[in-house]
């Protein structure tokens, strides 16, 4: 069987190259050959744009193609329909109404509308707790999302807002990166030898509110840093991986940090990034019971010390896996 998947273009965005490597992993190990699906550029401007940011934002550096061009393998929309078998819409962002607005209907799978192909959401996301589509649109994806076998999303709010506004009965399902083990992750990482301690922060948001978070902290230990705002702080993907791996702490305001950390037992402290959307981070953290992690106004170092109960977590963590793998199976009629 044949499977495209259906998700965000690849920026700088570690979390959301690894949701699409894991659902991709993930897919493959049931024996499903997978490719991704690519737009078919209804604008010259798409590619040329994509390009600009690319080059703009580091992504042309090797390390980001080579890890993409090693990992994934690309179709086009229209060749999607006639070579596939199921379509997979998600996860991360797919649809949030400011992010690829011009391509947004594509995200709802609509060039395979009333199309004999098999159409599924996995842990779809709006990022925001709020509804912000016009009422023609809500109409239109009403539609499309009427064709799906199945439609499942990432966050407790989504699942209400799918209810309230497009009458779809969604179920909530882990995001990708957690259907694989850290021992999946271990394939990837990069091996080295230092073994320092240190702390690893990995930050989207307004670097200027880090630092006062900063100033204000007692760090004892080297920090590591990766801001997306400081094009000269990125590293490749697989040594995104092993900083999370091996820091002594992780201090995040990205959702995908937060994985990461829970998937390599971390000790973390979580700051919600409003721009980025907080229901995600949330929903994360009251899922495994982990909300005393999420920090407001400092870095609380006596939190970051108080010992996470792991094996708690990875109960909690093995119930909704179960629930997710076996919405795809039902979805997909495994």
């Amino acid at each position: 069987m044949k499977i495209g998947i259906k998700t965000m273009p690849f920026f700088i965005n570690y979390g959301g190259i690894l949701q699409a490597y894991a659902l991709k992993t993930y897919l493959e190990h049931q024996g499903f050959v997978v490719s991704l699906i690519e737009s078919d550029l209804k604008a010259i401007w798409y590619k040329k744009i994509k390009r600009y940011i690319w080059n703009m934002l580091g992504l042309n550096k090797v390390y980001f193609k080579q890890f993409i061009k090693n990992n994934f393998k690309f179709i086009q929309t229209k060749k999607s329909i006639s070579k596939l078998d199921a379509i997979v819409a998600g996860s991360d962002q797919i649809w949030r109404r400011d992010f690829f607005y011009e391509f947004k209907g594509e995200f709802f799978l609509d060039f395979a509308y009333k199309r004999k192909i098999k159409k599924i959401a996995y842990a779809a996301s709006f990022g925001l707790d709020s509804w912000d589509y016009t009422q023609e649109e809500t109409d239109k994806y009403k539609n499309y999302l009427a064709d799906f076998t199945g439609v499942s999303v990432r966050e407790d709010s989504a699942v209400s807002l799918c209810h309230q506004y497009l009458n779809v009965e969604a179920i909530k399902t882990v995001d990708p990166t957690l259907l694989l083990t850290s021992l999946e992750y271990d394939k990837i990482k990069s091996i080295k030898t230092n073994r320092e301690k240190f702390v690893f922060i990995y930050w989207l948001g307004d670097v200027v509110k880090l630092d006062a978070l900063i100033t204000k902290a007692n760090i004892t230990i080297p920090i590591k840093f990766v801001r997306l705002k400081k094009i000269e702080e990125l590293i490749p993907i697989e040594d995104w991986i092993w900083n999370i791996a091996n820091a002594e702490y992780v201090i995040t305001d990205s959702f995908h940090g937060c994985v990461f950390s829970i998937l390599y037992k971390k000790q973390f402290g979580a700051f919600l990034n409003q721009s980025g959307g907080t229901s995600r981070i949330k929903s994360l953290l009251t899922m495994l019971h982990l909300s005393d992690y999420c920090m407001q106004n400092n870095i609380d170092e006596q939190q970051l010390k108080k010992r996470i109960d792991y094996t708690a977590v990875f109960k909690l963590l093995a119930a909704e896996k179960n629930k997710s793998t076996s919405f795809l199976c039902k979805s997909l009629s495994l």
